[in-house]
């Protein structure tokens, strides 16, 4: 909020899931917990950035260093395009690219991930398309925060453009939490997990969820 603050409305604030100076998101979370990284990603205002890779969720890899990368070295390989060598980035031989490539049996590609509609591309294309569909979501929307607490869950915050809102509610953890909400429940536009309610001025969200809906 303070970095949002000094925009004053002049500029926007940028949210990247990563860059080739930090180290890969992947490394910290798997593929279902890297879903609601981006439904928070994509629902805050300014202006969102997937680093190539992350959109597939590729692995941050121990290399050895490369032209001074050290450990960044390996938020730096080759895009996996597919199941052909060098997973269809180069021709070359392993030898010959920058940097290895991830060599697990399980590695994320494009073409795999393109062609599995629960995969975390597709659900990345999906909050795409709702973010441009929806004003409130919109990169100069203004955001309020609902109920946001230090090492609390759920992180609830309104999304608002013209009149339109969306209520956006997140929960990492694992069990089902609570919070006050003074807002009437509308039309879900959006479910990861299971869907939240609002009830009596509460809202009740399940564990590892995220919910978009429009509130009056």
């Amino acid at each position: 909020m303070k970095n949002y603050g000094m925009t004053n409305s002049k500029g926007m604030i940028c949210i990247p899931s990563g860059n080739h100076d930090m180290e890969r998101i992947r490394k910290y979370l798997d593929q279902e917990e890297l879903k609601l990284v981006y439904a928070f990603l994509m629902s805050m205002p300014g202006v969102p950035f997937v680093y190539y890779g992350d959109e597939i969720g590729m692995r941050h890899l121990p290399l050895t260093s490369v032209e001074g990368g050290y450990d960044r070295t390996g938020a730096r390989t080759p895009m996996q395009w597919d199941d052909g060598k060098n997973y269809g980035f180069s021709e070359a031989s392993a030898e010959q690219l920058y940097t290895s490539q991830d060599l697990s049996e399980d590695a994320p590609v494009v073409s795999r991930q393109m062609a599995r509609k629960d995969s975390l591309w597709h659900e990345i294309q999906k909050l795409t398309k709702i973010r441009r569909e929806f004003p409130a979501l919109c990169a100069s929307g203004d955001i309020e925060f609902v109920y946001c607490q230090p090492e609390k869950y759920p992180l609830v915050y309104l999304r608002s453009h013209g009149g339109n809102k969306i209520l956006v509610a997140l929960n990492p953890g694992r069990e089902a939490v609570s919070c006050q909400c003074p807002y009437e429940m509308g039309e879900v536009i959006y479910t990861l997990g299971k869907e939240l309610k609002i009830k009596k001025g509460v809202l009740h969200i399940p564990g590892e969820s995220a919910g978009f809906v429009t509130v009056s």
